[in-house]
């Protein structure tokens, strides 16, 4: 789990940024109930840019916006 959140990390302040979620997204149901991950990184033209991942045994979300806090994607998978 560490390993996910640290690959995840180092993705999102990665220049260009990436979205590394896959080993964050892949956990054990029998000892999780499920997974969320909220980042919120001020950009340098002082917009933010926010990242939200919610994973559970039935479904993976993630939900990203940046400058003037619209929606960039919202991507469910399974």
């Amino acid at each position: 789990m560490a390993e996910g959140f640290e690959s995840a990390i180092q993705g999102l302040t990665a220049v260009p940024p990436q979205l590394k979620l896959e080993a964050l997204a892949q956990f054990d149901t029998d000892v999780f109930s499920s997974v969320d991950l909220t980042t919120r990184f001020k950009l340098d033209d002082d917009s933010t840019q926010s990242l939200e991942l919610h994973a559970d045994a039935n479904q993976r979300q993630v939900r990203m916006s940046g400058a003037a806090r619209r929606t960039i994607s919202t991507c469910p998978w399974t």
